[in-house]
């Protein structure tokens, strides 16, 4: 069975990650390994922004899953804020039907909004996160049931409205998917 690889970028919560190795495999029946790769996540700056290029840290991944000769998806998570130069911020992002995707925690935690921290609440938006992006590399592009984990989110508010789960249509696309690096050596 493939698994899937999670990569820390940079300075990541460790629990943040346990915790994604335990609700993931559960959530996508995909085995999760932590891989020992280091991002050089710095050469994805905008300078212009204070943000880091999330397209640019997919494909440091990709070097690194091509390096190592890992095959299976890659899921990147990390502190940073990730944009891209059209949006002013993402969550995550992924590459349709590819193997590698990142998340970002940056604007999952309460304090980025003046909040006080709630580290559940933190754990439960990386992991939709983490699933919509997945959902990605199998193929599922935005969905229109606002419940469903690909609903697209363009604030964290629409992040706390969704499940953590796909929805009866997404579902059996990404099961599909799951299937086919299951049945993988």
């Amino acid at each position: 069975m493939t698994p899937l690889r999670l990569i820390p970028i940079g300075s990541m919560n460790p629990g943040v990650m346990e915790y994604l190795a335990l609700v993931l495999p559960e959530s996508t029946g995909l085995t999760c390994v932590r891989a020992p790769w280091v991002i050089n996540y710095t050469e994805a700056y905008l300078n212009e922004r204070g943000q880091y290029h999330s397209t640019r840290l997919l494909d440091m991944i990709q070097v690194q899953a091509d390096g190592a000769r890992a095959s299976g998806p890659c899921l990147g998570v990390t502190e940073l804020d990730l944009a891209v130069p059209i949006l002013t911020f993402l969550f995550g992002e992924a590459r349709l039907q590819g193997r590698f995707a990142v998340v970002s925690a940056h604007r999952l935690h309460q304090a980025f909004y003046g909040l006080p921290g709630n580290s559940s609440l933190l754990l439960n938006r990386v992991e939709k996160e983490s699933l919509h992006e997945l959902g990605h590399l199998a193929g599922l592009r935005h969905c229109r049931l606002s419940s469903c984990v690909m609903a697209f989110s363009t604030s964290v508010e629409q992040v706390d409205l969704k499940e953590a789960a796909f929805c009866d249509r997404c579902l059996p696309v990404f099961e599909a998917w799951v299937q086919g690096w299951q049945n993988r050596p």
